[in-house]
């Protein structure tokens, strides 16, 4: 699965705010959530078109927001993607290495390439660049999390 958190550290903010830290607590959790969602949304929306071009929707509805929880040390939200039959989408976010396609049940690969069939025992896989289509979406997103997260303590 891939994940994508936001932690801030509770102590800090105690340390910071003094008595008012429950409220803040709550205001930052709350606060976290709606940024998770607003990402959530984002993330769909670029799995089914500018970086991967939908075939199935799997790895948009694979897209889950987690609610924030406060503990004693941190309040911490994300947003998952890639779960179930979408695990394919952690290829897309990583990359993969060069790899070698073999036959499972049959002694040869048969493909088609311009028309043409092509039997062969094995093919040599370049491997996928890395896409990052959460990772994509978050970087894009990172200053405005900040800077709404930061507008709750003022």
């Amino acid at each position: 699965m891939i994940e994508m958190r936001i932690d801030t550290n509770a102590a800090d903010i105690a340390a910071a705010f003094g008595g008012r830290i429950e409220n803040l607590e709550l205001a930052l959790a709350n606060r976290l959530d709606q940024l998770d969602a607003e990402l959530q949304r984002r993330v769909v929306e670029n799995l089914q078109g500018p970086i991967l071009h939908q075939r199935t929707g799997k790895a948009a509805r694979s897209v889950e927001m987690i609610p924030a929880t406060i503990s004693d040390t941190s309040i911490e939200g994300s947003v998952q993607a890639g779960g179930g039959t979408a695990y394919y989408l952690r290829f897309q976010e990583d990359g993969t290495a060069a790899y070698q396609i073999v036959p499972n049940r049959a002694k040869v690969l048969a493909f088609e390439i311009g028309g043409k069939t092509i039997f062969s025992k094995r093919v040599q896989h370049p491997g996928l660049p890395a896409r990052r289509p959460v990772g994509q979406t978050f970087d894009a997103m990172r200053d405005e999390i900040i800077a709404a997260l930061q507008a709750v303590t003022q």
